[in-house]
């Protein structure tokens, strides 16, 4: 009878354990095919180059319409999506120059697509700027 006690507790503990070491064999297993499956390194970004902006100020009121349509799906509607936020003082202190952050906007950056101008006027960049550095 007192076999049968602990056979319990210790069954229990081989199934998982056993289980646990299962699990982490298929994990390990999917990371490496999705590692097999990544074509070249990811590399650090680089600065974007800078473009001109012969805009005049921006407008952050008109700003935010051009945003949400044409950034807001990725970046969420007031820049603070958790996969790709935005927030104005990091723009700010890393892109302090607005042809900077005017290249990365119209040339891309990572996965980031470009905005090139016939979908973005000169002027529609420029007020997506300056919403974005109006950003909390």
């Amino acid at each position: 009878m007192r076999g049968v006690v602990w056979l319990g507790p210790v069954v229990l503990v081989a199934g998982l354990l056993l289980g646990g070491l299962l699990a982490g064999g298929m994990f390990a297993a999917e990371a490496n095919r999705r590692a097999q499956q990544t074509p070249e390194a990811l590399v650090p970004v680089g600065v974007p180059a800078a473009v001109p902006l012969p805009a005049g100020a921006g407008d952050a009121t008109r700003g935010h319409g051009l945003y949400v349509r044409l950034c807001a799906a990725c970046h969420g509607a007031t820049g603070s999506d958790t996969s790709t936020p935005l927030h104005g003082p990091l723009i700010n202190a890393y892109y302090r120059d607005d042809r900077v952050l005017a290249g990365l906007i119209r040339n891309g950056i990572g996965t980031m697509p470009g905005t090139p101008a016939d979908h973005l006027s000169d002027q529609g960049l420029a007020d997506i700027i300056a919403f974005m550095r109006a950003l909390p």
